[in-house]
C-alpha cells in the first residue's frame, strides 16, 4: 500500500512540474518589427537594405525590402532598437528608440 501511495505522490509531482514548465514555455519575450519603405512620392521601394540594432545588447539583424517595399523582423528580443535604411540613390535614413515589446508587432512606415 505504501508503494502505491508513493507512486501516486511521485506522479502528482511530475504532473505539477510538467504543467509549470508548459506555462513558462508559453511566456513570450520577443516581438516583431514590420513596415514599408516608400520614396517621397509614395511609391514602394524594393531592395532597400534594412538593419536593426539594439545598442544595449548589440543584437543585430539585416534584411532587404520586398517588391512591395515591405520588411519584417520576427522573433526580436524585447528592447529598444534603431533601424537603418540604405538604398542606392537615396540618403541613408535612421530611426532611433523603437521599442520592441513581447508579443507585440510594431509597424514602421519609412519615407
Amino acid at each position: 500500500m505504501k508503494t502505491k501511495t508513493f507512486v501516486q505522490a511521485i506522479s502528482a509531482i511530475i504532473i505539477i512540474v510538467s504543467s509549470s514548465m508548459l506555462v513558462l514555455a508559453q511566456v513570450q519575450t520577443t516581438g516583431t518589427l514590420t513596415g514599408t519603405v516608400t520614396d517621397p512620392n509614395g511609391a514602394f521601394l524594393s531592395g532597400v537594405e534594412v538593419s536593426i540594432l539594439n545598442p544595449a545588447t548589440r543584437f543585430k539583424r539585416e534584411g532587404v525590402t520586398s517588391g512591395e517595399g515591405r520588411f519584417i523582423f520576427a522573433v526580436i528580443p524585447a528592447g529598444t532598437y534603431s533601424l537603418t535604411f540604405k538604398h542606392e540613390g537615396f540618403s541613408t535614413a535612421k530611426t532611433e528608440s523603437i521599442k520592441v515589446e513581447a508579443a507585440v508587432t510594431r509597424t514602421i512606415e519609412q519615407t
